[in-house]
């Protein structure tokens, strides 16, 4: 949407009109104040004070609709050089749900990670362990993090595991092979 630097619509597109159920162009002229919570009131002026002195404001705001039911979403406002304030709106709805589906799905993948049978790391393309599922004595899980893998391979086998690497990095495809861990220290 468009507003005046004092918060009256001046344009909004009819996704903006369907976020809030109205029909197309009847926020035109409203005031943004009219379509949040009371409580919001001050915020609001704050906002749009920042805004005018040239700020950008990225923020979430409950937003009333037509209906009186409460969506939340994600604002993001500057000044434009007329003098006018451009926002983008990002309903939010679905984002919720979307983040708990996303938070599930980490969960079972840290659980096949934390229960497989075989030692899972992963390594930036210098070699640097950034992750490892497990470790067996003496080394624990926060000495291998951060060290280099190349300290856990024989010498002989590390021009094949900085092959592997590479090879993976440049090509994004999997490459698997072998090694002995050499005896602890």
């Amino acid at each position: 949407f468009l507003s005046s630097p004092s918060g009256e619509y001046l344009e909004v597109n009819r996704s903006g009109h369907r976020m809030l159920g109205y029909e197309y162009g009847e926020l035109v002229g409203m005031h943004i104040s009219q379509v949040i919570l009371p409580h919001d009131q001050e915020r609001l002026s704050a906002t749009l004070a920042s805004i005018a002195r040239g700020g950008t404001n990225r923020e979430i705001w409950p937003m009333v609709r037509k209906d009186r039911s409460v969506v939340q979403l994600e604002v993001s406002a500057q000044m434009l050089s007329n003098g006018s304030v451009l926002a983008v709106v990002r309903d939010l709805r679905g984002r919720a749900e979307f983040e708990r589906q996303i938070q599930a799905s980490e969960a079972k993948l840290r659980s096949i990670l934390y229960t497989a049978p075989d030692t899972v790391l992963t390594v930036d393309r210098q070699g640097k362990v950034l992750f490892i599922n497990r470790t067996y004595p003496p080394y624990t899980v926060d000495s291998v993090v951060g060290a280099s893998c190349y300290d856990f391979v024989p010498p002989e086998s590390r021009p094949r595991v900085r092959a592997a690497i590479e090879h993976v990095f440049t090509t994004r495809e999997l490459d698997q092979y072998e090694v002995e861990s050499p005896p602890a220290a």
